[in-house]
């Protein structure tokens, strides 16, 4: 469901033009509402996001993890060597 489309459902249901006691209308009017705020809080459904501060920090930390691993493995295989 379209953004438009959502709208027009919550619309209609708000002026009285769609029927509550009809099966699936109440469904379909939670859809809507999810379809809109999803695009309030978060843009369109399909939009590319931003990485977010935890996935740079989650980054930043593995690639810290893999050199100090690599420099110590490195120390350890010269010192064992002498």
């Amino acid at each position: 469901m379209t953004v438009a489309e959502a709208s027009r459902i919550v619309r209609q249901f708000e002026n009285g033009t769609l029927d509550p006691e009809l099966p699936g209308t109440i469904d379909l009017v939670n859809e809507a509402h999810r379809v809109r705020l999803h695009q309030y809080m978060w843009g369109p459904y399909g939009a590319p996001r931003p990485p977010s501060p935890r996935h740079r920090l989650i980054v930043v930390a593995g690639c810290a993890i893999i050199t100090l691993g690599s420099s110590i493995l490195s120390f350890l295989f010269v010192a064992t060597a002498r």
